[in-house]
Formats: C-alpha cells, structure tokens, sequence
C-alpha cells in the first residue's frame, strides 16, 4: 500500500472511533460567509467548543507528524 492510503484508513479510524465528537464538528457552523451575525455566531461556536475541537485534532497528533516527516523523506529519495 502506498502512504497516502495508509494516512487515510488512520484517518477513518481516527474517525470512526471519535465519532460523536466528529459529528459535532462536521455540524457546527461555517466562517465562510458575507452575513457578519453569522459569521460571529460561528466563531462563538468555535470559542466556546474550542477545547473539544483541539482535543480530537490533536489526538495521536505525533503519529501525523511522524508520517508526514517520512513522506518528506520518501521525496528527498526520489529527487
């Protein structure tokens, strides 16, 4: 299997095992919008859930550092 596939069934799992908190973050609003009450009301949302936020980002988060630094070394290889 190539890398990119392997990073991918991690991710699934990684998604697949929090899922509850990957549902409410695939939920909340967008800050992609020209509404200002929106655009506030979104960034409330992500203040206030922020810990829950960065602790399912940051979970196993040196195993993501630790892939893309042997992909940034599979490319030095191949130049």
């Amino acid at each position: 299997m190539c890398g990119f596939n392997l990073v991918k069934q991690k991710r699934m799992q990684h998604q697949n095992n929090n899922l509850q908190d990957f549902d409410f973050i695939s939920k909340l609003p967008t800050l992609k919008t020209s509404n200002v009450i929106d655009f506030v009301n979104a960034a409330a949302q992500g203040l206030i859930n922020y810990q829950r936020i960065s602790a399912y980002y940051n979970d196993d988060n040196w195993l993501i550092k630790l892939d893309f630094k042997s992909y940034i070394k599979k490319q030095k290889a191949t130049h």
